[in-house]
Formats: C-alpha cells, structure tokens, sequence
C-alpha cells in the first residue's frame, strides 16, 4: 500500500512505531520519503508531503502560527493532524492515532483504488 501517513519530527518515535506495524506510514528520515531527513526545517518538508498526498501526523502546535509555514499550507494544501497532550508517548500515541484513524481516512482521505 503507499504511503498515506508522514509524521514529521516532532513525533518521530510515535512514526517509527506505526510504521512498524502499517505499511502506509512515513516519517521524517524513511527511505521511501527521500529528501526529508532529519533536521529538514518544516517549510522545506512540507511541500514535499503536501505533493505526495499524505497527511501529516504532527505534535507542533505552533506550525499553523508561523507565517513562512502558514503560506507553506495556503500554497500546497498540506492536511495535517495534531496529536496534543503533555507527556505523549509514542504508545500513547498510536493508541490515540488507532482510535482517530477510521474517521479520518473515511472523512479526509480518498479511497484505496
């Protein structure tokens, strides 16, 4: 299945947790993501993930606030998801990811051809 998930650096150990176990999430520093590696600033990954149609699975709140990374947003349409909370653990993360992710593929995501 391709990629349907990136998750930026922000929450790398909760992406590389997913990954693991669903074959549709990236995230910053995946081989099938090149270009987006470690330390790439947001404005410079974004369009990247905005082109290929993923969403991204984010913990920066501030990302909409920035005005380089809200002109990002405007111009490419780049979808995105916050997982909030204090003291987030990667596992707490995927349980929240697993319990959000059916509404969300059925509302913001096309369908699997």
């Amino acid at each position: 299945m391709p990629a349907r998930w990136f998750v930026d650096e922000s929450a790398l150990g909760l992406g590389k947790l997913l990954a693991r176990t669903r074959d549709d999430v990236v995230y910053t520093g995946h081989r099938d993501i090149p270009g987006v590696s470690l330390g790439t600033p947001d404005v410079d990954w974004m369009p990247t993930v905005a082109q290929q149609g993923l969403v991204a699975i984010r913990r920066d709140r501030r990302i909409h606030t920035r005005p380089a990374e809200v002109r990002v947003f405007a111009e490419f349409g780049l979808r995105t998801v916050w997982l909030g909370g204090k003291n987030l653990a990667p596992g707490r993360g995927a349980s929240s990811f697993s319990a959000m992710v059916f509404p969300i593929e059925s509302g913001v995501l096309p369908a699997d051809p």
